[in-house]
């Protein structure tokens, strides 16, 4: 271990014993909209090894390398030897890594938190379940953190085989990518998560080193270790949406590379299509840039521009989450405006500075600064635009970073223009405006001062056209004026290799005297047209172009895919008296080839087409069956089917079936940030009048006893449901394997219909009806899921088998392995996106289950308190059933054989006169032995007692709490006296 890292390693051994758990107008600076890229740009090498050659000596006391990979030294923590260190203070560490066994994989940013001299680092623990990134401090962003936290992906990694995995400190910004994909983030200017910890502010430091561990007895094995400078990307980002949905939402691929300036803006059009629908928010979600929060409050880190939409008006808002406990949102509001159908609306932010401003179609309608609303400014790290539920769909985003509080872009729609063209520029200025503007082609300032700008009348050439003043310029934008272009064109781009492509050259411009021929990878074809086919070509990638001697054309690239065999199945369950119809797609395999169909791996005998069918009662009910094709040597994906049963009857059927838990609710109850609501028939239901927010209510429920049982209630969608919203009651440890985890039994309500489906937390994964259903049809259309009334929702589980039902209907049908009895529920609502208020309602929740019956009663005794007692003192006397779990219907007792008061297995008795006396209890006519007791006369005229020892025992008082739906038993004991010394 080097003394760098070692000196930087405080409180580290306390941290790995903790438990780990992206508008219409692009602002583009010299171009046409660009999107980002996918992750940070990369800039110098600082290290690589890829344990080709064997193992660097730096490391080799440390890793051992063998066919071309490292595998780690158990417990092993080192420094990577990088030649320098960035100056730039910011690194991207990836590595190909697979684990085995429980190892547990560390990558520490060593000394990166500078408030507490430490380190920041990634954990990778469970077998790539969970993937923590943290201080050791308590403030932690991981991939289940959940996606208004910072936690975007919660997929498990399979470490069996190897995954890629890309650390990042940019500027800033802490960012995870595995496989590709950006799996959590967050910032050191309000650093980890809200929703399970807690969020800190950390101050920069200067990292040190990058050193990795590997801890546990297992192997971590490593490959293709590289470290990098990142750099930062384009800034600037623009995107359309075809989507004619209401509920249509998006949230982009921006990235630290892109959203690193701390002066931006962001906006989005929206346009209305039904002037009637009110109660809904279009809004952008800008998440990052509330740093307010730093408690374990749940609440959402992001900045709401929005506008909410009622009675044919459209009220402009910024809106936030305070942490303060009493007020749920903060608000900056301004003017409404009528809107009507057709229009499009465009919201606008601008933060630079201490400054954020809203706009409305360009026109200025809210703005304060980060101090007068008491809103900590963060840094934003995801965008997300949402149509809303209601009357509108979002069209264009837009998003620019300024590195000043002032700037100015520009933007036209042609980059490439014949000559004679003209081309017309728009500009549009960012934070404090100033004045003196104009427009600069070549450097050379125009005349013209508005914000748009024609250049027309010039010859071939290239042009650069920025906008700006003595104080502020926007990146030049620039357009290339052509006398001659060649421009080729097709109907598609891929094609598979039995398909052709024509592709067509159009010619603008004198071409007198060329002759062009046709170039396929560089190689010329014997076509000389304007255009050529081009058939029977094997999978790649191609490069075609169009040249003469003079002149030729951009390359036109196209792609043939490899060929293959799509099959598909109009369901994946089925019962055992159905029969199963699958079909074969074929791509890129001639016709007349013939088609083979295996089920579970075995060749159907006779079955040779493009459809398929199978009888499924030869299979056992909740067996699965896995179905493919082949043709021509090319394998088709497999589906999975699965063999159901009615898990819901068969519980119902059994004879031990009964409810075991009924949710009453009373007017004036507390269930959680529920509201009571009464029918007009007088019962009872539960609402939410949550805006923007989850409503949750813990069940204070007594569980199933066996794994054969239901949870069920009704779900009321009214008849003018608007927006997109998630009902999803929690069971906490459904999975044994995870048993203070969550799986969510959950039903998407929207506009046109519902949708089912199942989440584990604890894995990430979904069980969807699309994979696991029947076909049925959730729309409202389809008579099965109905609003304006009461569904009846019931999951039922038996043995590993779980299903869920709509009305009668069965939906879902799947094997969880390690399904079990829960330990807790909880009921939760929540907006799509956060905004808006979710307006089912639920009543008549409850459990139900086989409870199998107590075994006989075989003996009853009884002890006492005491043997002896004092004339006016008590003597307490218990009946002990045997076996303990038999039941108890009626219970008498006899004193001195004469039945007294009393009914339960306990009872407390004065005698009021000396003697002795005999007990007896009588359970369902067995009777126990006697028990006999003295009574004696007071001694010395002292107080009576209950006890003649100066022996007593406080009585435990025993509770049942529950945190974010995990059951965990608190016991709480008195202190015991013996003889007057406290143990």
């Amino acid at each position: 271990m080097s003394k760098t890292f070692a000196n930087a390693m405080k409180g580290l051994l306390a941290a790995l014993c903790a438990l780990c758990f992206a508008l219409g107008i692009a602002f583009a600076a010299g171009g046409t909209p660009q999107r980002a890229s996918a992750e940070e740009a990369e800039g110098r090498v600082l290290y690589e090894e890829d344990f080709s050659d064997g193992v660097d000596e730096a490391l080799a006391g440390n890793i051992s390398a063998a066919n071309g990979e490292g595998t780690v030294t158990s417990n092993a923590l080192f420094d990577l030897p990088l030649a320098e260190m960035a100056a730039s203070n910011n690194y991207a560490v990836e590595f190909d890594l697979k684990l085995t066994g429980t190892t547990e994989f560390y990558v520490h940013f060593v000394g990166l938190d500078g408030t507490n001299d430490d380190n920041i680092y990634l954990c990778v623990i469970a077998q790539g379940t969970y993937l923590r990134v943290t201080d050791n401090y308590g403030h932690d962003i991981y991939n289940n953190t959940g996606d208004l936290h910072g936690g975007l992906d919660a997929t498990p990694v399979d470490l069996t085989n190897y995954a890629h995995f890309r650390l990042v400190f940019f500027e800033g910004y802490v960012e995870l990518w595995v496989n590709g994909t950006r799996r959590c983030v967050s910032h050191l200017v309000d650093f980890g998560n809200n929703n399970y910890m807690s969020r800190s502010p950390i101050e920069e430091g200067t990292i040190s080193a990058i050193a990795f561990q590997a801890q546990n007895a297992n192997a971590a094995v490593l490959d293709n270790i590289r470290v990098t400078e990142p750099v930062g990307g384009s800034t600037v980002y623009a995107e359309t949406n075809a989507e004619e949905s209401t509920s249509s939402s998006k949230t982009f691929p921006l990235t630290a590379a892109e959203l690193y300036r701390e002066n931006f803006a962001a906006e989005a059009s929206f346009r209305i299509t039904d002037a009637e629908a009110s109660g809904y928010y279009p809004t952008i979600k800008l998440y990052g840039l509330n740093a307010s929060l730093r408690a374990n409050n749940q609440k959402e880190y992001a900045v709401n521009v929005q506008a909410y939409v009622e009675n044919g008006t459209l009220l402009p808002q910024i809106m936030w989450q305070p942490e303060d406990a009493e007020t749920a949102w903060k608000d900056l509001t301004g003017e409404a405006v009528p809107i009507e159908e057709g229009q499009t609306v465009t919201l606008r932010t601008e933060v630079y500075g201490d400054k954020i401003a809203l706009y409305v179609n360009g026109e200025l309608s809210a703005s304060s600064t980060f101090s007068e609303l008491g809103l900590e400014k963060g840094r934003v790290q995801y965008i997300r635009v949402q149509s809303g539920g209601g009357g509108a769909v979002w069209t264009h985003f837009a998003y620019s970073g300024f590195e000043g509080e002032s700037g100015a872009s520009v933007t036209a729609d042609e980059t490439l223009v014949m000559e004679g063209t003209p081309v017309t520029f728009t500009a549009q200025l960012f934070g404090e405006h100033g004045s003196g503007y104009a427009w600069y082609v070549n450097g050379e300032k125009q005349s013209e001062s508005g914000l748009r700008f024609v250049l027309d009348g010039v010859q071939a050439g290239e042009y650069s056209v920025q906008y700006g003043s003595a104080s502020v310029m926007s990146e030049p934008f620039v357009v290339t004026v052509v006398d001659h272009i060649i421009i080729l064109s097709a109907e598609k781009t891929q094609i598979y290799p039995t398909e052709s492509l024509t592709v067509t050259a159009e010619l603008k411009g004198d071409f007198t005297g060329e002759s062009f021929s046709w170039y396929l990878n560089g190689e010329a074809l014997e076509e000389t047209g304007p255009s050529v086919t081009l058939s029977s070509l094997a999978a790649g990638t191609y490069s075609l172009q169009y040249k003469s001697a003079s002149y030729e054309s951009d390359a036109f690239v196209f792609t043939v895919l490899e060929a293959k065999i799509a099959v598909t199945t109009d369901k994946n369950s089925y019962f055992p008296e159905e029969t199963a119809a699958f079909a074969a797609e074929l791509s890129g395999i001639r016709e007349g080839e013939t088609i083979l169909w295996y089920a579970d791996g075995k060749l159907q005998e006779g079955a040779e087409g493009a459809s398929f069918t199978l009888p499924i009662s030869g299979y056992e009910a909740g067996s699965k069956v896995v179905v493919y094709a082949e043709a021509a040597g090319v394998k088709s994906n497999e589906v999975t089917i699965s063999v159901a049963f009615d898990v819901l009857k068969s519980i119902q059927d059994n004879e031990y079936y009964k409810t075991v838990y009924e949710d009453v609710l009373e007017e004036g109850g507390t269930y959680g940030n529920f509201s009571v609501g009464k029918d007009e028939d007088g019962s009872l239901y539960l609402y939410s009048e949550v805006s923007n927010n989850s409503t949750y209510y813990t069940l204070n429920a007594t569980m199933p006893t066996g794994v054969e049982y239901l949870f069920s209630y009704e779900l009321y969608i009214p008849s003018d449901v608007a927006i997109k919203s998630y009902v999803y009651p929690c069971l906490a440890g459904l999975n044994s394997n995870y048993p203070a985890g969550m799986v969510e039994l959950a039903w998407e309500v929207n506009p046109e219909g519902v949708r089912p489906y199942i989440k584990d937390q604890s894995t990430g994964k979904e069980y969807l009806h699309t994979d696991y259903g029947f076909g049925l049809d959730f729309s409202y259309e389809g008579g099965i899921a109905k609003k304006g009334d009461w569904n009846e929702i019931t999951v039922a589980v038996s043995g590993s088998y779980v299903s869920m039902y709509l009305n009668g209907q069965i939906a879902l049908f799947f094997e969880m392995t390690g399904a079990t009895v829960p330990s807790g529920a909880s009921f939760n609502l929540f907006p799509d996106g956060g905004t808006g208020v979710v307006p089912v309602r639920i009543r008549n929740i409850c459990f139900a289950g086989v409870v199998e019956p107590a075994p006989d009663l075989e003996s009853v005794s009884v002890s006492l308190s005491s043997v002896n007692v004092e004339k006016g003192g008590t003597i307490t006397a218990s009946a002990t059933l045997n076996p303990f779990n038999a039941e108890a219907n009626t219970v008498v007792w006899y004193i001195n054989g004469e039945k007294v008061d009393g009914s339960g297995l306990s009872l407390t008795f004065t005698p009021e006169e000396e003697g002795e006396y005999t007990i007896v209890c009588e359970v369902d006519g067995l009777r126990s032995a006697e028990k006999t007791f003295t009574v004696t006369a007071v001694q010395g005229g002292g107080e009576t007692g209950t006890m003649n020892t100066g022996l007593w025992i406080g009585i435990g008082v025993a509770a049942v709490v529950v945190i974010a739906g995990v059951v965990i038993a608190v016991v709480l004991v008195k202190k015991k006296k013996n003889g007057g010394k406290e143990e």
